[in-house]
């Protein structure tokens, strides 16, 4: 590691009149200093000519992107409206991740800690996905009432890839025919800042306050969003509590926090940006040089000056003398003197080069944000393994991506319906609110209660086949987790009910025909 030494008087002096010889002054120290050292890495090297002008610094999460974020945020939220490839990826992620029906409770308590038989915990796990969704599946549970439980879920993720992070309110709000008071708000991440543009410090980063420790405790919202033209109003801020006095969390803070101590987080799209609007140049230059060759473009080469073409009218019959700008007419036959010839364009666009070029850097993009070549571009032109490859990589990201949504949003909107539920009577839950151990058996796992798309089929044969391997021969999976994983469905409350009831029809309809025969 290199070791710090004390700036001397020329080295201040240089810092604050000659910034740039200070900086060639210590690049020449710390060369010496690598130079006096062996055995160590290369890539820590700064004598090797691909890194005499690679420039990097260590500094604390919030600090790296300080002065950045907002451009991040801008640019990705231009992306997404005008880039195709960006949309395409944030669209790729939230409809495998989540899905446009969102992600569904599938209550699974801890039956043995509370004491119940299977039966019993099947009818309270039946009772309160019911109540669930009679909160969830309604305008009412948003605190603009414009989505429901699943819409909000989408968007809120959606959000959080464009924005880096946003956040959820949990309000109280009585309305007149909505059975439960919580409401979720949604908060995008411009409007959490520092009050009156405060600069970043030890207690307060962007918009996070914290105390001594670094714990963070409150978030500073404003009114409205920066530069905003949509109201008059002076700029304001108003500060929420993230946790009440008995723990519950009033502020769910979404991200993807990659350091530990990181306030908030960046744009997904941000590692790639530069390749996303090069290629989006790319692409536009590329169609406009195109239509432009694709038309039928004819070069007159002559004398200066009168060109001596004449124009005849195939209809009239009669011969027009022209110096003005010839155009290519139906029907026009046009005659030409000894010196002047033609020649016509050849086009040759677009470039057989462009696609393979296009694809390879959609293909880097792609190992970057999690998404594979074949899904951001909705091209399956490769062998079934090669495909199917790629589905099940996109797919571990995209469960992680679920997973994530399942513990920052889901878990912590229903935990708050079920305090209300129970705290109402409508869900009898004894014990709740004596013991922890008890509230958290009744509200289950995040990582196991969440239910959304399954993994889309390439050859629906084969997979079908797959999966009866697992259940009748191997013995590996069950009928449960084979209905969850092919179509999102619940063995015990979906399925096993309905070939239940089909079977019974089926007997039934034999037994009659059986009896009709007889007589």
């Amino acid at each position: 590691m290199t070791t710090k030494h004390k700036p001397t008087r020329i080295d201040k002096f240089l810092q604050n009149y000659f910034p740039e010889r200070a900086v060639r002054r210590e690049r020449a120290r710390a060369e010496l200093q690598f130079l006096s050292r062996a055995g160590s890495y290369e890539g820590a090297s700064k004598a090797i000519s691909s890194f005499e002008n690679y420039i990097t610094a260590l500094t604390d999460p919030d600090q790296s992107v300080e002065y950045e974020r907002d451009i991040l945020i801008e640019r990705s939220r231009d992306y997404v409206r005008n880039k195709p490839i960006a949309g395409a990826i944030l669209n790729r992620i939230c409809d495998h991740a989540v899905g446009a029906q969102g992600l569904a409770l599938q209550s699974t308590i801890d039956a043995a800690y509370l004491g119940m038989t299977p039966e019993q915990a099947q009818a309270w796990q039946r009772k309160t996905e019911n109540e669930f969704r009679l909160f969830a599946e309604t305008p009412e549970c948003d605190h603009a009432r414009t989505e429901n439980f699943y819409e909000k879920t989408y968007s809120t993720l959606y959000s959080e890839l464009e924005g880096g992070d946003c956040f959820s309110l949990l309000t109280s709000q009585e309305r007149p025919g909505s059975p439960y008071n919580l409401k979720v708000q949604s908060i995008e991440a411009e409007r959490v800042s520092n009050p009156d543009g405060q600069q970043n410090s030890s207690t307060m980063s962007f918009g996070i306050e914290k105390d001594a420790t670094g714990v963070p405790q409150r978030v500073h919202i404003s009114n409205q969003f920066p530069l905003s033209t949509m109201t008059s109003a002076a700029m304001s801020w108003v500060s929420r509590e993230l946790f009440s006095s008995t723990g519950r969390r009033n502020v769910l803070h979404h991200l993807d926090q990659i350091r530990p101590g990181q306030s908030r987080g960046v744009p997904l799209l941000s590692p790639v940006s530069e390749k996303i609007l090069n290629l989006s140049t790319l692409s536009q230059a590329e169609l406009l040089a195109s239509v432009l060759n694709s038309y039928y473009v004819v070069f007159i080469k002559g004398a200066k000056g009168d060109t001596g073409i004449t124009r005849k009218n195939p209809t009239a019959g009669t011969t027009q003398q022209s110096n003005q700008k010839v155009k290519m007419g139906s029907g026009a036959v046009m005659t030409l003197p000894e010196n002047v010839e033609v020649d016509f364009a050849d086009p040759n666009r677009p470039s057989h080069l462009f696609a393979p070029f296009f694809e390879a850097i959609v293909a880097e993009i792609g190992s970057r944000v999690g998404v594979p070549k074949s899904l951001i571009l909705m091209s399956f032109d490769r062998s079934y393994s090669a495909s199917r490859g790629e589905v099940l990589l996109a797919w571990v990201y995209f469960l992680s991506r679920r997973l994530h949504m399942a513990n920052s949003f889901c878990q912590p909107v229903y935990e708050a319906f079920l305090d209300e539920a129970v705290a109402k009577g409508h869900i009898a839950a004894p014990g709740y609110f004596s013991d922890p151990r008890i509230r958290k058996a009744y509200a289950g796992s995040p990582y196991a209660q969440w239910r959304g798309p399954s993994m889309p089929a390439i050859d629906v044969l084969k997979e079908a086949k797959a999966e009866s391997v697992k259940i009748n021969e191997s013995k590996t999976k069950s009928r449960k987790q084979s209905a969850s994983d092919v179509d999102g469905t619940d063995w015990d409350t979906s399925v096993y009910p309905r070939l239940t009831e089909e079977n019974d029809k089926l007997k039934t309809m034999a037994e009659n025909e059986d009896s009709g025969n007889t007589e």
